[in-house]
């Protein structure tokens, strides 16, 4: 899938292993830069021009608690470019499983979200998955009390980390964590079968001071409540402003249904705007195979 609008600013290589996601051209840009040409991916991440992330991002894999090995280089299933944002999907096999990771830079709205699916080939599979991703300059980290929200602030900016695949509620346990260590983004989480792992950034100024919730939804087909093995969907809201994402495991030829919007499609990432309706900012179909 490849779509192209005149004069973007992100660009992709499969021949050099190389996708730059931009915002626009000017000096203040959001971009994502990346390399998929080794298992533990350089990367680098700047929010409003300023750096955020620059270093290898380091993934760590156990199937049953035996470490995974991944493959040196990862593979392109999907890029796409157009005035809502930039998208790229990488894939990496290993002997158990296979991981699917998805990465989009909105155009507009300063946000991001960086997520690992990890689909295995069978069902008693226990998966634990761990990111590590190097910050750069000098961060400190406010945690709420009550929410497992990470909020990162430097001298010139004030990122949110929100991780959807972990519940908000710090009282609930959760299959996770994340947290700051050494200057590190170190985010984590466990289940079974299939995996998935979330992580939505948002660095807008305009909602730094907005309070953030967050939620998994529950994704129906044909009336039936589906497992999270099966499918997964969250809702973030920011002050006013609300997004979706959902993510479908396996098709089973049949929509299925999450927040109101019916859809057959592998991965949507929409926003809720004052209607009410979702408008898909990514709609990713599955493989024809």
């Amino acid at each position: 899938m490849k779509k192209n609008i005149d004069q973007t600013a992100a660009t992709h290589s499969e021949w050099a292993h190389l996708a730059c996601l931009r915002s626009n051209w000017y000096p203040g840009a959001d971009a994502i830069r990346i390399s998929h040409h080794l298992a533990h991916c350089p990367f680098a991440f700047n929010a409003l021009g300023q750096p955020v992330f620059e270093g290898d991002w380091r993934t760590e894999l156990r199937i049953n608690g035996e470490l995974q090995e991944l493959e040196q280089q990862w593979s392109v299933s999907c890029w796409f470019s157009d005035a809502a944002g930039d998208y790229l999907e990488l894939r990496n096999e290993t002997d158990s499983a296979h991981i699917d990771r998805q990465l989009f830079l909105s155009r507009n709205d300063h946000i991001s979200f960086l997520c690992d699916t990890v689909i295995s080939n069978d069902p008693e599979n226990q998966i634990e998955l761990q990111w590590e991703l190097p910050m750069t300059g000098q961060w400190k980290e406010k945690k709420k009390r009550e929410s497992r929200e990470l909020i990162l602030k430097n001298k010139n900016l004030s990122l949110n980390a929100i991780p959807l695949g972990l519940t908000q509620d710090r009282v609930i346990k959760a299959d996770g964590t994340l947290d700051l260590n050494q200057n590190r983004l170190c985010l984590n989480q466990a289940g079974s079968h299939h995996l998935v792992m979330p992580l939505f950034l948002d660095w807008s100024p305009v909602r730094k001071q907005n309070a953030c919730d967050w939620t998994k939804l529950t994704v129906t087909e044909n009336r039936t409540i589906l497992a999270p093995s099966d499918a997964f969907a969250a809702r973030c809201r920011v002050g006013k402003h609300q997004w979706l994402y959902l993510r479908n495991m396996e098709s089973s030829g049949l929509p299925r249904a999450a927040l109101g919007l019916n859809t057959d499609a592998e991965t949507i990432i929409a926003e809720f705007p004052k209607s009410g309706i979702a408008e898909k900012m990514v709609e990713v179909q599955y493989d024809d195979e």
